[in-house]
């Protein structure tokens, strides 16, 4: 299943900033909010949002990944996995590996969703970006 974008994206600020993983407030100070269209400059980062609302059965897990054409312009983005059970809008990640400027608009279908079975008795997803319904920024992780 093809996925495509929402109308906007998050990058990263002009200049190195130190992200502290378990401080909201760094990682909101790291990332500025953009209204697609956008050209993602060489080496250049993107949070991407679903256009769509993902449900994942129970029995799936589900794999996403770049389609081809937009990996043969230089997208790349790492394997996200998403839970059995999740529900919500998906928030993706890209970077532009190559030399030159990327135009990403809304609507492209800059991603593909593979089902696979899960595994017998894997529990439900239930984590904190459960039922998410806009573009989400990472949660702070709490300290254990």
């Amino acid at each position: 299943m093809d996925l495509a974008i929402s109308n906007t994206m998050y990058t990263s600020r002009h200049g190195p900033h130190l992200i502290n993983p378990y401080d909201q407030r760094s990682i909101d100070e790291a990332f500025e909010q953009w209204f697609l269209p956008y050209e993602l400059a060489p080496r250049e980062a993107a949070l991407l949002a679903t256009e769509l609302v993902i449900s994942v059965p129970y029995t799936s897990v589900g794999l996403i990944g770049v389609r081809s054409t937009w990996a043969r312009l230089g997208v790349v983005s790492p394997l996200t996995i998403v839970d059995p059970g999740f529900e919500g809008i998906l928030t993706l990640e890209i970077f532009n590996a190559s030399g030159n400027f990327i135009k990403v608009s809304p609507g492209d279908e800059i991603f593909s969703l593979t089902l696979v079975p899960a595994e017998t008795g894997t529990k439900p997803y239930s984590g904190r970006y459960q039922g998410q319904s806009l573009l989400t920024l990472a949660k702070a992780l709490e300290r254990k």
